[in-house]
């Protein structure tokens, strides 16, 4: 089994209660967040997308310093270096909640050189931890099978608080065996990339599976 969350707190309370409530050890069973098990797919399988193993995670403030560093050597204006805007942006364009136009169009060669840097540097960034699992999955499907093969059965907890992103990686991995468990009223994280429609996705896509619509509060 596997089952995804949010918060690591979170993870760690469905498993302890899990394992309170069936009082076994559940080897097979895997709880965790979302960007936690993307790392655990990076860390065995990065290198099919041209990073070494021992890649970074970077943190807010590595990613800051490499946005001014690419600014510089493209010698863009102070003006035009609102570095909130642009890692905003960054993420927008990178997880497909936004695309290239004319207002946005001048930082592309910013994006490009960013993504770049990463490469260069051998570092994820936080978005990564989802979009590159999935880029491996859809290159290459003889990973995306051992997943499947290993995982029996899927939970997501808090679905309506997945983003695009997070419902593709979920498809890859799912077919006629998960279970999601959200409340559209408790979709707070749009800011973010959630959608709860992603409820609705999930009854197109997984007709007759399982939809627990509203949480117990225990």
């Amino acid at each position: 089994i596997l089952a995804l969350t949010f918060t690591n707190k979170a993870a760690k309370e469905m498993e302890t209660r899990i394992k309170e409530l069936t009082q076994k050890k559940l080897q097979n069973l895997t709880v965790s967040t979302f960007h936690a098990f993307g790392v655990k797919v990076l860390r065995a399988d990065i290198d099919k997308l041209g990073y070494r193993d021992n890649f970074s995670i970077y943190d807010e403030t590595d990613r800051v310093a490499l946005i001014k560093e690419c600014g510089r050597e493209l010698k863009y204006s102070p003006e035009a270096m609102d570095i909130y805007m642009i890692g905003n942006l960054i993420s927008n364009i990178k997880t497909g909640r936004k695309n290239w136009d004319t207002a946005n169009d001048m930082y592309r060669p910013l994006y490009e050189s960013y993504q770049d840097g990463l490469k260069l540097y051998n570092a994820v960034d936080f978005d990564d931890l989802i979009v590159l699992p999935i880029k491996i999955f859809r290159e290459h499907p003889e990973i995306l099978a051992r997943y499947k093969d290993r995982f029996r059965y899927l939970m997501i907890d808090e679905f309506q608080d997945t983003s695009h992103q997070q419902y593709e990686f979920m498809h890859l991995l799912a077919e006629n065996n998960v279970a999601v468990v959200g409340d559209d009223d408790q979709s707070i994280y749009s800011w973010r990339g959630a959608d709860y429609e992603n409820i609705i996705n999930f009854e197109k896509d997984f007709p007759g599976m399982q939809e627990i619509r509203l949480e117990q509060n225990y």
